[in-house]
């Protein structure tokens, strides 16, 4: 295999945290799937760290120990949940939702 450069490396590790969150991955995977030192996959995961925060993409976790290794978490920022819960909330108090029975209609809202 070619040599990987570390902006491909960086976007790689990104996005097999991405595809695997609240999953714990060792650093050994890392380094094993791009033929790297664990020190410099360290270095990249703190790179990827700062950079989820920077734009609050979400948190990377480290778990110390054995069975240790990182864990991505999807954190969204109080704003973005402020304004999707605003918009849920005026979505839902729309005439018409109002069903016989006095249920609430929300298949449209959960299916998306």
């Amino acid at each position: 295999m070619d040599r990987i450069r570390r902006t491909e490396r960086l976007a790689a590790m990104t996005q097999m945290l991405i595809n695997a969150p609240n999953r714990s991955l060792a650093l050994s995977t890392f380094c094993e799937t791009f033929d790297t030192a664990k020190s410099s996959a360290s270095e990249d995961l703190d790179i990827i760290r700062t950079a989820l925060k920077r734009f609050h993409l979400g948190t990377l976790e480290t778990l110390p120990g054995a069975a240790g290794g990182v864990r991505y978490r999807a954190m969204p920022s109080k704003d973005r949940c402020r304004r999707v819960l605003g918009a849920l909330a005026k979505r839902l108090q729309e005439p018409g939702r109002m069903l016989p029975g006095g249920f609430l209609y929300t298949s449209d809202v959960t299916a998306e």
